[in-house]
């Protein structure tokens, strides 16, 4: 409900002006103390007693707010700039489309009615942006909006990060409401523009290894492994590791099978897909086997795996040499590389490897704006070619000064960045 409020400001001796001001509890031009909504300008001494109305109309669902100006003399300019969620205020004008801007200099000669123009301001890529954890970090823009104000951004959720030129980061699953803000400036209000980012977890698959053994003999060490890491992620990144189970046992008759279960795991960035494995249980032999496994010790990623059927006593295999990979020892849980083994004995020997690989880097840049940037993980020695891009809004002009080349040679641990140049459209 509107309170009026009546005032009388003096704009010289010859001049007075009665104002009349309708408050409101939104925002706009409303909710002004009467002594502060108007700057007066000098009254001139041509006038005859005869006053008009002047109506400001802000066009945002508050009620207009009147004055009377004496004839000959100029309006008042207001104060206070109106708003209107999501819009920039453009002005005062003739007309609420179209029209020409007020010049508060203007004599008022007869009834005036000015009406608030305004301008959209948004976010180009939408109001709802849906992710996936393990995404590339990616630039939102804004487009809209009047007046030489900076627009800074702001996130309310560490899921996302953004900087001052709009460079989002993915550090989490979830949703963050992010928040463009256009400052004031040029006559015109700071204006706001949100979109929603929703984070959905990446999937992580963990995949129980099949297993077998001998009616009567003990069941092997149960394990599993990863497919889906992304960020540079680790089974230490989980909040609870998967666990793998069997209910297979020593008395579990020949010839049967049974499922190796793996249930368990948490992780506020994954969601988990799980593939269970099998027991298979084989009648009792008198043979005697070792297997031995050369796997990657970041994934479980078998490199190489045999099986020997041997004489029961001494034993020894080591490890054996793989291009690009370093030896690590034994994994948690193998038998040893060299010991003895009974008769109808099965053991399996398991030796770790790490992977040796160099890094490149391909950047897309703008001047400073990144439009675009992957990091990969290759084996030494050649690499790329990696090539320039086509991104919407940007024309493809050179390959950056000190750039390294888009295809060459890389050496173990070393990091090559390649950085091509884009110019606007």
């Amino acid at each position: 409900m509107s309170n009026k409020i009546t005032g009388i400001l003096s704009g010289g001796p010859n001049t007075m002006i009665i104002l009349v001001i309708c408050v409101v509890a939104a925002l706009g031009i409303g909710a002004i103390a009467a002594s502060g909504i108007l700057n007066n300008n000098e009254p001139t001494n041509d006038t005859d007693g005869t006053k008009y109305t002047v109506s400001f109309d802000p066009r945002n669902g508050d009620d207009p707010a009147t004055i009377e100006v004496e004839k000959g003399q100029p309006s008042p300019v207001p104060k206070v700039i109106p708003l209107l969620q999501g819009q920039t205020f453009l002005g005062w004008y003739t007309a609420a489309s179209g029209g020409t801007l007020w010049d508060f200099n203007t004599l008022i000669e007869e009834n005036v009615v000015l009406y608030a123009q305004w301008g959209t301001f948004y976010i180009t890529q939408g109001t709802a942006i849906a992710k996936t954890y393990g995404n590339p970090a990616f630039t939102l823009t804004t487009s809209g909006g009047e007046g030489p104000g900076a627009v800074t951004w702001s996130s309310n959720n560490a899921c996302v990060t953004i900087d001052n030129t709009g460079k989002a980061t993915i550090t989490g699953a979830g949703t963050a409401v992010i928040t463009a803000t256009k400052a004031a400036g040029g006559g015109h209000g700071s204006v706001t523009a949100q979109t929603t980012i929703t984070v959905a977890k990446a999937t992580l698959t963990v995949t129980a290894d099949n297993k077998s053994m001998n009616a009567g003999g003990s069941v092997p060490a149960l394990t599993f492994r990863y497919s889906g890491f992304v960020y540079g992620d680790t089974a230490a990144s989980l909040t609870a590791v998967p666990s793998v189970s069997t209910t297979a046992t020593s008395s579990s008759p020949a010839n049967t099978t049974y499922p190796i279960v793996v249930s368990g795991g948490a992780s506020s960035n994954y969601s988990f897909s799980y593939v269970n494995g099998t027991m298979t249980v084989s009648p009792p032999s008198a043979a005697t086997t070792i297997i031995v496994k050369h796997v990657r010790s970041s994934d479980g990623f078998i490199l190489l795996e045999d099986t020997h059927t041997v004489t029961p006593g001494s034993y020894a295999y080591g490890s054996t040499f793989f291009h690009y990979y370093d030896y690590d020892g034994l994994a948690p849980g193998s038998a040893p590389a060299s010991g003895t083994i009974q008769a109808g004995q099965t053991i399996t020997i398991v030796h770790h490897y790490t992977k040796q690989f160099a890094t490149v880097i391909v950047k897309h840049i703008c001047g400073q704006m990144v439009l675009e940037e992957n990091s990969y993980e290759v084996t030494p020695g050649g690499y790329g070619p990696y090539p320039s891009k086509n991104f919407e809004g940007f024309v493809y002009d050179k390959i950056a000064p000190g750039s390294a080349p888009a295809s060459g040679t890389i050496q173990t641990g070393e990091t090559r960045t390649i950085t091509y140049e884009y110019l606007p459209v």
